[in-house]
Protein backbone atom coordinates (compact mmCIF):
# COMPACT_ATOMS: atom_id res chain seq x y z
CA UNK A 1 0.00 0.00 0.00
CA UNK A 2 1.20 3.68 -1.01
CA UNK A 3 0.62 6.49 1.22
CA UNK A 4 -0.47 9.72 0.17
CA UNK A 5 3.42 10.90 0.39
CA UNK A 6 4.01 7.94 -2.36
CA UNK A 7 6.05 6.38 -0.34
CA UNK A 8 4.76 2.91 0.98
CA UNK A 9 3.72 2.07 4.41
CA UNK A 10 6.61 -0.15 5.33
CA UNK A 11 8.39 0.80 8.50
CA UNK A 12 11.66 2.18 7.87
CA UNK A 13 14.63 2.15 10.86
CA UNK A 14 16.61 5.44 11.53
CA UNK A 15 19.06 5.96 9.01
CA UNK A 16 17.29 3.73 6.12
CA UNK A 17 14.57 4.39 3.25
CA UNK A 18 14.67 6.55 0.61
CA UNK A 19 15.40 10.37 1.37
CA UNK A 20 12.70 13.05 1.01
CA UNK A 21 13.30 16.85 0.78
CA UNK A 22 11.87 18.69 4.03
CA UNK A 23 11.24 22.33 5.31
CA UNK A 24 13.12 23.03 8.84
CA UNK A 25 13.11 26.36 10.33
CA UNK A 26 16.51 27.33 12.67
CA UNK A 27 18.28 30.44 13.74
CA UNK A 28 20.46 31.86 11.51
CA UNK A 29 23.89 31.31 14.26
CA UNK A 30 22.65 27.64 13.82
CA UNK A 31 22.43 27.38 10.22
CA UNK A 32 25.50 29.31 9.70
CA UNK A 33 27.33 27.03 12.33
CA UNK A 34 26.16 23.90 10.63
CA UNK A 35 26.55 24.95 7.34
CA UNK A 36 30.20 25.64 8.08
CA UNK A 37 30.66 22.08 9.82
CA UNK A 38 29.21 20.28 7.55
CA UNK A 39 31.73 20.95 4.99
CA UNK A 40 32.23 19.06 1.73
CA UNK A 41 29.77 16.74 2.63
CA UNK A 42 27.13 19.13 2.43
CA UNK A 43 24.03 19.90 4.84
CA UNK A 44 21.70 17.42 4.24
CA UNK A 45 24.46 14.82 5.11
CA UNK A 46 25.52 16.50 8.35
CA UNK A 47 21.58 17.33 9.37
CA UNK A 48 20.46 13.65 9.13
CA UNK A 49 23.91 12.15 10.73
CA UNK A 50 22.79 15.25 13.68
CA UNK A 51 19.26 13.56 13.95
CA UNK A 52 20.41 10.33 13.80
CA UNK A 53 22.37 10.96 16.85
CA UNK A 54 19.55 12.44 18.55
CA UNK A 55 17.49 10.04 18.11
CA UNK A 56 19.91 7.08 19.48
CA UNK A 57 19.90 9.61 22.56
CA UNK A 58 16.68 9.99 23.31
CA UNK A 59 16.02 6.32 22.69
CA UNK A 60 18.60 5.18 24.98
CA UNK A 61 17.52 8.20 27.88
CA UNK A 62 14.45 6.58 27.63
CA UNK A 63 15.32 3.05 28.09
CA UNK A 64 17.83 4.09 30.76
CA UNK A 65 14.35 5.69 32.51
CA UNK A 66 12.27 2.07 31.58
CA UNK A 67 15.33 0.15 33.37
CA UNK A 68 15.42 2.09 36.40
CA UNK A 69 11.21 1.49 37.12
CA UNK A 70 10.81 0.16 40.45
CA UNK A 71 14.73 0.21 41.19
CA UNK A 72 15.64 0.99 44.60
CA UNK A 73 19.14 1.92 43.64
CA UNK A 74 19.57 5.13 41.88
CA UNK A 75 20.90 5.47 38.89
CA UNK A 76 24.48 6.09 38.39
CA UNK A 77 24.01 8.95 35.64
CA UNK A 78 28.00 8.88 35.58
CA UNK A 79 28.70 5.22 34.52
CA UNK A 80 25.48 6.17 31.91
CA UNK A 81 27.83 8.58 30.38
CA UNK A 82 30.80 6.37 30.78
CA UNK A 83 28.99 3.65 28.44
CA UNK A 84 27.26 6.44 26.19
CA UNK A 85 30.45 7.53 25.71
CA UNK A 86 31.55 3.80 24.70
CA UNK A 87 28.83 3.92 22.08
CA UNK A 88 29.64 7.12 20.55
CA UNK A 89 33.28 5.95 19.95
CA UNK A 90 31.86 2.78 18.67
CA UNK A 91 29.61 4.24 16.26
CA UNK A 92 32.59 7.04 15.03
CA UNK A 93 34.77 3.90 14.41
CA UNK A 94 32.00 2.01 12.31
CA UNK A 95 31.07 5.74 10.27
CA UNK A 96 35.31 5.36 9.87
CA UNK A 97 35.39 2.27 8.05
CA UNK A 98 32.19 3.14 6.31
CA UNK A 99 33.85 5.94 4.96
CA UNK A 100 37.03 3.97 3.45
CA UNK A 101 34.96 1.17 2.23
CA UNK A 102 33.86 3.23 -1.19
CA UNK A 103 37.76 4.09 -1.34
CA UNK A 104 38.85 0.45 -1.53
CA UNK A 105 38.60 -1.86 -4.20
CA UNK A 106 34.89 -2.50 -5.56
CA UNK A 107 33.19 -5.58 -5.71
CA UNK A 108 35.72 -8.90 -6.01
CA UNK A 109 35.72 -10.00 -9.37
CA UNK A 110 34.62 -6.42 -11.36
CA UNK A 111 38.64 -5.56 -11.61
CA UNK A 112 39.22 -8.94 -14.18
CA UNK A 113 36.20 -8.38 -15.91
CA UNK A 114 37.22 -4.76 -16.43
CA UNK A 115 40.14 -5.41 -17.90
CA UNK A 116 38.73 -8.07 -20.26
CA UNK A 117 36.51 -5.90 -21.72
CA UNK A 118 39.00 -3.67 -22.64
Amino acid sequence: MVSSSGFSDLVWQVGQGPTRPVSVTVTQGTFAAAKEMAGERGLSSFVEEALQRQIRRVKLRELVDWMAEGQEDPIDWEDVDRKAEILRKHEAFVRELEEQAPAQSSKPGTEHQSKEAA
